[in-house]
């Protein structure tokens, strides 16, 4: 979920800046609505439901993750000049690197972009060392170019 989070925030749409506007909404709503402004509703509703949107986004990640078989177990990845080999739960696949498009990075994570909205998550915890860590970049970067840092 981490890894998800810091791409929605890639893309300016965090969870918590639009929980923020959506407690913003409500509690302005309220405050029309306590005024005598009919406008309150609105305001209300729209808060309401930008807090309702990212809940049930998350929820629903998070569910589809678990229920995932895929990520019931470990994961293998081995990654060559030619292709990426993964091993999980469910079987095995050989990926050419010309699915991926680009890559993004952040401290604990690299994500091979798929495509605008999918991804490949390569936690950084799985690499023995720095130094495989930066050999893994630098394999990106001649794969798929420069690697976009991310927060």
């Amino acid at each position: 979920m981490s890894a998800q989070e810091a791409f929605w925030r890639s893309r300016k749409i965090g969870s918590k800046g639009e929980l923020v506007w959506g407690a913003v909404g409500v509690t302005g709503g309220v405050a029309l609505l306590v005024n005598g402004s009919p406008w309150g509703w609105a305001l209300f509703a729209v808060g309401a439901i930008l807090a309702i949107f990212v809940s049930a986004r998350y929820l629903l990640h998070r569910r589809a993750y678990r229920e995932s078989p895929a990520f019931s177990g470990l994961t293998a990845a081995s990654f060559g000049e030619d292709h990426i080999q993964v091993v999980n739960p469910i079987g095995s696949s050989q990926l050419d690197w010309s699915l991926y498009q680009s890559a993004m990075e952040n401290d604990a994570f690299f994500l091979p972009m798929i495509s605008k909205r999918s991804f490949s998550i390569i936690p950084k915890r799985a690499f023995v060392s720095g130094a495989d860590i930066d050999e893994f970049r630098a394999l990106l970067e001649s794969k798929l170019g420069s690697v976009v840092k991310i927060r």
